[in-house]
């Protein structure tokens, strides 16, 4: 589909530094998995989700020991002697 590329290119040129410590910002987040644990606390908390309260914690407790994996994998100085899955730097 040539629309796609071309959208893709036009991705592309649209660079500045507010835009990009903002993506910057949100990949951070999406990485070890924050963004999820947010909103598992969240709906958690919520009223209006109290019949996924079970469910909510369980997710959050998934959540957290990923993050917590990649904090220990990234709070090293030397990744590789960590044993981590990901291949970070």
């Amino acid at each position: 589909m040539p629309w796609e590329i071309e959208f893709l290119n036009w991705l592309q040129t649209i660079h500045n530094p507010i835009l990009d410590r903002f993506m910057v910002g949100i990949t951070y987040l999406g990485s070890g998995g924050i963004l999820w644990i947010v909103i598992a606390l969240a709906l958690l908390f919520s009223k209006r989700y109290l019949r996924w309260q079970k469910c909510l914690s369980h997710l959050l407790a998934n959540c957290a020991g990923s993050f917590i994996d990649w904090m220990s994998c990234h709070w090293e100085s030397n990744v590789k002697t960590v044993g981590c899955s990901s291949k970070a730097v």
